[in-house]
């Protein structure tokens, strides 16, 4: 069985920020990043790899409704606590105004 089939799990939003403390890259998933090393990063981005962090977010759920809601809201909402840098991997993790359904799914970042 699947660890997303038994509740209660985690869900984690992590993020990977410059020096500026913006994010280059985020993810939300079963598992988070401990180190830069283990994001997504282009390769000209090693070259900085020292001046980089990662910080996460720990959403406990109990059932499918909650762990569908960290994608769509929760994780959302706590990656607003960061800006975004110019130099940002794929798509952003929230624009300024509020976004319909078909806008959340539109890109998925992995």
């Amino acid at each position: 069985m699947n660890q997303i089939d038994v509740y209660p799990h985690e869900v984690y939003a992590s993020v990977l920020l410059d020096e500026n403390k913006e994010i280059i890259n985020w993810k939300v998933s079963c598992n988070y990043w401990n180190e830069p090393a283990e994001s997504r990063m282009t390769y000209a981005m090693f070259n900085k790899i020292e001046k980089l962090t990662t910080e996460y977010m720990e959403f406990q759920v109990w059932n499918r409704q909650e762990h569908n809601e960290v994608f769509t809201i929760h994780a959302k909402d706590w990656l607003r606590n960061f800006k975004i840098s110019k130099d940002y991997i794929g798509c952003k993790p929230y624009e300024d105004e509020p976004n319909s359904i078909a806008e959340i799914y539109k890109c998925v970042p992995y």
